[in-house]
């Protein structure tokens, strides 16, 4: 069973393990350390060689950061130029951040989708949108 175990819920292949190091490097982390905003692009997707597999559930790792209140991910869909965008937040109801844009889902966790924008820009609407939010 340890094998089994260890399979199905510990081993990570190698573009997810990729995928996870971009995300940290790379997202940008704002309002006194209480967002975190990261961007994957369907470039960064095809350079690491990830499956949809391998972005399944990497919207949890940035709460998972002492101190972050909201997260969110911005993953570009296989239509260039459109993003899907996963909050967390155990603080927060990101449901209604995600409404602004049409999306939903729980106060925990919540989805949209941004059209036809580039990723700095998305990153930005996101963003912006979350400080609103804590701000308030």
């Amino acid at each position: 069973w340890r094998d089994i175990n260890y399979r199905c819920f510990r081993q990570k292949s190698r573009a997810r393990t990729e995928l996870e190091g971009y995300i940290y490097s790379e997202m940008d982390i704002t309002s006194g350390g209480r967002v975190a905003v990261a961007v994957i692009t369907r470039d960064d997707i095809e350079r690491i060689g990830a499956s949809d597999d391998d972005l399944d559930n990497l919207s949890s790792l940035i709460t998972q950061i002492k101190g972050v209140e909201v997260g969110a991910l911005l993953t570009e869909t296989t239509k260039r130029g459109d993003f899907k965008v996963s909050m967390r937040s155990g603080k927060y109801n990101v449901s209604e951040i995600c409404a602004i844009f049409g999306g939903g889902g729980h106060a925990g966790a919540a989805g949209c989708t941004l059209h036809d924008t580039t990723a700095a820009r998305a990153a930005g609407i996101v963003r912006r949108a979350i400080e609103e939010k804590i701000n308030a």
